[in-house]
């Protein structure tokens, strides 16, 4: 139900900046890190087991609520364990 009434939402563009500065570009409530970590290659989306989005702990599935800093971890990263 949160997904559909997501999608009704309309499409409202967000920044989001990766640890080397590069910025990718999704929509608020609606792109996840996941969606980031596939947009850069298959085989990170498939390491990843968290981010951290402005600094806190955030689910790969859990929609980015605006313009964010972006840290996507892997398991042996010390802030993913």
């Amino acid at each position: 139900q949160q997904c559909e009434e997501r999608d009704k939402l309309p499409n409202e563009s967000i920044k989001i900046t990766l640890p080397d500065g590069t910025i990718k570009e999704g929509n608020k409530l609606k792109t996840t890190p996941l969606q980031i970590a596939e947009g850069i290659s298959k085989g990170l989306a498939k390491a990843v087991i968290v981010a951290k989005v402005n600094g806190k702990l955030w689910d790969l599935t859990r929609p980015l609520e605006g313009d964010c800093d972006l840290v996507l971890l892997k398991w042996d990263d010390d802030d993913a364990k």
